[in-house]
């Protein structure tokens, strides 16, 4: 029988996730800076034992909510 090995980051696309890390480096902060954040004041995330791991969808909704229309 052979095994399939399939990566973390196959799996966080399979389930439409986003690791913290990966979101952090989105808005150009730390993952500490997201830590000490409000949840609030974040789109929506489940919890993998320690890791916060943000649904895709919420992070899209997210930035569109914080975008900031040029003018003209």
């Amino acid at each position: 029988m052979v095994a399939t090995m399939v990566s973390n980051k196959v799996l966080l696309e399979r389930f439409g996730l986003m690791a913290e890390e990966d979101f952090a480096a989105i808005l150009g902060v730390s993952v500490r800076t997201l830590q000490n954040r409000r949840r609030d004041e974040l789109p929506d995330f489940v919890k993998a034992g320690r890791r916060r791991l943000f649904v895709e969808e919420s992070v899209r909704d997210f930035l569109d909510a914080h975008r900031i229309r040029g003018r003209g």
